[in-house]
C-alpha cells in the first residue's frame, strides 16, 4: 500500500536541496544555455535571454560538447547498444559463443527499435542540461509499432534521493496538468473530474522509487492527498546522470560550472570593450544660453553653423574630454576562449590554426577522449547501463524479446552490457595491438611457431582477436562446430588416406598384369 502522505512529506523535505542547485544552475544557463532558461525558471514563451550577452563562445562551446558527447557514447544510427557472455560463462571455461549469438539477437532487436523512436533526438536536449551537472530522461511505453518514448525532463520539476550506494532511488517530479488530459496520459488512472473543470490544472507529484527488487511508479493528486496511478517496473523509468559528484551533495556539477568564471569574465571584457568603442565618436557640450538652436546644428564636413563665439578658451561647442581608454587586451580574450573551450571538451581549432603546428593540432583532436575518461565510469554506470536495460525490459513487455529472458541477468555476472561506443572501440583496439605485438615479437624468437602455440591457446586467441575486431558473434564457429569441423576434415583426411591406399593396390595390380601379360606373350 503507498501512503501518498509520506511520499509528499519526502519530497517537501528534499526540495531545498534541488532548489539550491537550481539557483546554481540558472547562472550556467544565462550564460551558457540562454535559450533553453525555461528548464530552470518559468517565463514567457520567446522571451530575449541574450540581452546582456556579449559573447557567443560559450553558446559555441556548447554546441560542440553535445556533439561529441553523444558521437562518443551515444551515435546516431549506430547499433552501440551490446550484450556478451558475463563471468558465470567464462569462469567455468565454457563456450559462450552461442549464448553470445542469442544475445546478439537480443541487442540487434533493441538497437532497432532504439533507432527508430525519438531517442536521438530527444538525447540532444539531455546532453544539453547535463552541461549545468545533472540531466534527466524517462523512458516510457509508446504504442506496438513504436514502443519506445523518451522525454527529457527539465531540472526545475525533479527532486531525487540517494540510497546506501549513493544512486538515485527516489525520483520525485511535480508539475501540472488539465484535467481532461490525466486519463488521456494514463488511461488507467483512478481520477475523477466535474465537466465544467475540464480546463482546469491540477497538481500532480509523480514518484518513482526503489522498492526491493523492483521499481514501483505511482502518480499523487497533491489537492486530494491521492494516489490516482500505480505500476511496478523491474527498471526505473527515470534515468539520472550526474557528470560528477561532490561527496555530500545529491546533483550534478558539470563542465559548464567549471568554465563560468571564464565565461563571465570575458562577458564583461566584451562588454567593456564596446562601452569604450562607443567613447572612440566624440562626445560634445554646448553653451545652454539660448543664442543658437542645437537641435539644427549640423555635424558634416564642410558644413557652417553660426555660434556666438569662437574663442578658444570659451567656445559655444566644444568636444568633452574623455579620459585615456582601458587597454583591455591585456585580459587576452584569446587565452579565456581557448580556456572556456577546454572546459567544455571543445576540441575546434583557434580562429588562426596558423599558430599551430599539425602535431598539436593532431593532439588536440585526441585529448576529449582521454579528457572523458575521468568522468567514464559514472557515464556508462549511472546513465548507459540503466537506459539499455529499461529499453530491454520495454520491448520485453511488448513481446519484442523472449520473455524468459531475465532482465536481472544483466548484472555482469550472468550477462554483460556492452556498449559499442568509441572510447570502448579505443580500448579494442588497443587490446588487439597488444596481441598482435606478442604474435610478431614470438614470430621473431620462435620463426617455426614450435613453441609458441605450446604457450598460448591459439584456437581461443583466434575468437579474442575476432572479437576485439568486431566480428559478429553468428560469423564466429562454437567449440561444438569447431570440434565437429576437425572431426569432418579427420574423416575426409582417412578417406583420402583409404583413397590413395585404393589407387595404390589398383596401380600394383595393373603393374603385375601387366608384367603377366607381357611374359605370357613372350
Amino acid at each position: 500500500m503507498i501512503d501518498a502522505q509520506k511520499l509528499i512529506q519526502r519530497y517537501t523535505k528534499a526540495r531545498p536541496g534541488r532548489d539550491n542547485f537550481n539557483s546554481l544552475y540558472k547562472k550556467v544557463y544565462s550564460y551558457i544555455l540562454p535559450d533553453r532558461y525555461t528548464q530552470v525558471e518559468d517565463q514567457i514563451e520567446g522571451q530575449n535571454n541574450r540581452i546582456d550577452l556579449y559573447s557567443s563562445v560559450a553558446e559555441q562551446a556548447a554546441d560542440h560538447f553535445v556533439q561529441r558527447v553523444q558521437s562518443l557514447l551515444t551515435p546516431v544510427n549506430q547499433d552501440w547498444i551490446g550484450f556478451e557472455a558475463g563471468f558465470a560463462y567464462t569462469a567455468g571455461n565454457q563456450d559462450a559463443t552461442e549464448v553470445n549469438r542469442q544475445l546478439e539477437h537480443v541487442a540487434h532487436i533493441c538497437n532497432v527499435f532504439k533507432d527508430v523512436s525519438n531517442f536521438d533526438s530527444e538525447i540532444t536536449s539531455f546532453y544539453y542540461d547535463l552541461i549545468p551537472g545533472t540531466a534527466y530522461l524517462f523512458v516510457g511505453e509508446g504504442e506496438p509499432e513504436n514502443p519506445l518514448v523518451f522525454k527529457t525532463i527539465p531540472f526545475k520539476q525533479v527532486v531525487i534521493e540517494e540510497g546506501v550506494d549513493g544512486t538515485p532511488d527516489h525520483y520525485y517530479r511535480e508539475f501540472k496538468m488539465k484535467n481532461e488530459l490525466v486519463k488521456e496520459q494514463w488511461t488507467d488512472a483512478i481520477y475523477t473530474y466535474e465537466e465544467r473543470k475540464a480546463q482546469e490544472e491540477v497538481e500532480l507529484l509523480e514518484c518513482t522509487y526503489k522498492d526491493k527488487n523492483k521499481w514501483t511508479y505511482c502518480v499523487i493528486d497533491k489537492e486530494h492527498t491521492k494516489v490516482i496511478v500505480e505500476k511496478s517496473f523491474k527498471t526505473s523509468p527515470f534515468i539520472c546522470l550526474r557528470w560528477t559528484k561532490t561527496s555530500g551533495e545529491v546533483y550534478g556539477r558539470g563542465p559548464g560550472l567549471k568554465a563560468l568564471s571564464d565565461i563571465r569574465t570575458l562577458n564583461k571584457i566584451k562588454e567593456y570593450s564596446l562601452r569604450a568603442l562607443g567613447f572612440t565618436i566624440p562626445v560634445f557640450t554646448a553653451s545652454t544660453d539660448g543664442s543658437y538652436d542645437v537641435e539644427n546644428f549640423v555635424f558634416a564636413p564642410g558644413a557652417i553653423n553660426p555660434v556666438p563665439s569662437n574663442q578658444t578658451n570659451n567656445p559655444t561647442i566644444q568636444q568633452l574630454a574623455v579620459s585615456q581608454q582601458p587597454d583591455l587586451q591585456q585580459y587576452n580574450a584569446t587565452e579565456l576562449e581557448m580556456d572556456i573551450k577546454k572546459a567544455m571538451f571543445d576540441t575546434t581549432i583557434p580562429n588562426d590554426p596558423t599558430k599551430m603546428t599539425a602535431t598539436e593540432i593532431n593532439q588536440r583532436a585526441g585529448e576529449l577522449a582521454e579528457q572523458l575518461n575521468n568522468s567514464f565510469g559514472r557515464l556508462v554506470n549511472e546513465f548507459l547501463y540503466p537506459l539499455i536495460r529499461r529499453i530491454a525490459e520495454v520491448l520485453q513487455n511488448f513481446g519484442y524479446i523472449d520473455p524468459d529472458l531475465e532482465l536481472t541477468r544483466f548484472n555482469g555476472f550472468g550477462f554483460k552490457i556492452k556498449v559499442n561506443t568509441a572510447l570502448v572501440t579505443k580500448q579494442h583496439a588497443q587490446d588487439l595491438n597488444e596481441i598482435v605485438n606478442f604474435l610478431q615479437l614470438g614470430a621473431a624468437l620462435d620463426p617455426n611457431m614450435t613453441f609458441i602455440p605450446k604457450v598460448v591457446k591459439m584456437e581461443e586467441l583466434a575468437v579474442e582477436v575476432a572479437r576485439l575486431s568486431g566480428v559478429p558473434y553468428d560469423k564466429i564457429r562454437t567449440a561444438e562446430e569447431i570440434q565437429a569441423l576437425e572431426e569432418q576434415e579427420a574423416l575426409e583426411i582417412q578417406a583420402q588416406q583409404q583413397q590413395a591406399m585404393v589407387d595404390q593396390v589398383q596401380m600394383s595390380n595393373a603393374i603385375e598384369q601387366g608384367k603377366a601379360d607381357a611374359q605370357r606373350n613372350s
